[in-house]
């Protein structure tokens, strides 16, 4: 096959991918749903964000080292499942908690839309 009929190809197939907005490229066509420069289209973030993203305890692990890298308390425990405070076992809500579940739900979401986990939930 001749590099001018690979390129023609590679086109068309690029061509066939869908394509979405993307504020850190400039392609023509804006950037196919996961593209070199590494940002998740807003497509695929908003379907994350509806369904949350799978990891497990390597990224949980290092959730927690990023939280003690910023000197954040965890104010949880992880249980098997999710983080929950002591406070909480009685059914109440405590705030510290919540954080601590907002930002590892951010940070598995992010690990797992780089990882392209989010074409599993469309």
């Amino acid at each position: 096959m001749t590099d001018a009929l690979m390129g023609l190809i590679a086109a068309a197939e690029a061509e066939a991918r869908p394509h979405f907005a993307c504020a850190d490229c400039d392609l023509p066509n804006g950037c196919p749903e996961y593209c070199w420069c590494g940002v998740p289209s807003v497509e695929a973030a908003e379907a994350m964000g509806a369904k949350g993203g799978q990891a497990g305890d390597g990224e949980r692990l290092a959730f927690e080292a990023w939280m003690r890298g910023h000197c954040w308390a965890l104010c949880a425990t992880w249980d098997g499942k999710q983080y929950r405070s002591d406070a909480e076992q009685g059914g109440d809500v405590d705030p510290r908690a919540m954080r601590t579940r907002q930002l590892w739900a951010a940070w598995r979401d992010r690990a797992a839309l780089a990882r392209g986990d989010a074409q599993r939930w469309r």
